[in-house]
């Protein structure tokens, strides 16, 4: 079962699921006037955790006002609020907020969410207990650098990211949960837009730019050369690999550029 952000054909954004496989319509599981963005299945697949833009009148695509860390229970569909947050997260990660800079990651034991600190000057990644709604820094980017796409380890102990210091462009990552022993795994700046691990915790998942086209690449936590994986895709993003380690699941974007003329009036 996939969980994903759809407008439904309107204006309203609101998460919804489909099963693999099905003919079937996607089953809306929000109902709400304001945009529900970034959902992220528990381990135990019951409950869904999400971000709501509120309590601002500016579009999507620009921060300000507030932005509340939710968990949906996916039978029941009931809320629970965990936390309120400022968001002001912009800058290089602004670029799509549907599928962009910020993700979020549950632990194994369903206990603490891994996302980035929407607040504040260091835009680095915290995490947030989901009994309590307790925050906790794990990393400080500084600058005007932003840690993006957090994914933590199968084991938990390790969360991959990419630090991005201009717009879409950065490094890979890893860091300890506890912060320490940061490692940098790709070695040019690139155009990153997501990654996942493989099952057995030994290769990330992620999507880049080469040449123009934005497609699936897979390298060792060890570092080293990254390797193309054969996806008939040119426009890649938020690659997520599934429990089972056979497929990988991902966006693809298609953008419709066009001229217009308008009549200028007045002096």
């Amino acid at each position: 079962e996939i969980a994903f952000v759809w407008n439904g054909g309107g204006d309203q954004f609101d998460i919804y699921s489909k099963l693999i496989g099905s003919s079937g319509e996607p089953q809306r599981l929000t109902h709400s006037s304001l945009p529900s963005i970034h959902p992220a299945w528990s381990p135990d697949g019951k409950q869904l955790v999400f971000l709501r833009e509120a309590g601002t009148d500016a579009p999507l695509s620009e921060p300000g006002g507030e932005v509340q860390l939710i968990v949906l229970d996916a039978v029941t569909h009931r809320e629970r609020l965990i936390r309120r947050m400022q968001d002001s997260l912009g800058l290089w990660g602004l670029s799509n907020p549907l599928a962009g800079c910020q993700t979020l990651s549950w632990s194994p034991h369903g206990d603490q969410i891994i996302l980035t600190n929407p607040s504040g000057q260091e835009h680095g990644l915290i995490s947030i207990s989901i009994l309590t709604g307790e925050q906790k820094t794990i990393s400080k980017p500084g600058d005007t650098d932003q840690d993006c796409y957090s994914r933590l380890s199968p084991d938990g102990k390790t969360i991959a990211f990419v630090r991005l210091i201009s717009h879409a462009l950065g490094y890979l990552y890893t860091i300890d949960v506890t912060g320490n022993h940061l490692n940098r795994l790709t070695r040019d700046v690139k155009d990153l837009r997501g990654l996942g691990w493989t099952p057995d915790g030994s290769h990330l998942v992620f999507a880049s730019r080469v040449g123009g086209v934005d497609q699936l690449r897979m390298i060792s936590v060890q570092g080293g050369q990254p390797i193309p994986l054969p996806a008939a895709t040119a426009s890649a993003s938020n690659p997520f690999v599934s429990p089972n380690g056979k497929f990988v699941a991902f966006v693809e974007s298609h953008e419709n550029w066009n001229i217009w003329r308008v009549e200028i009036k007045g002096n």
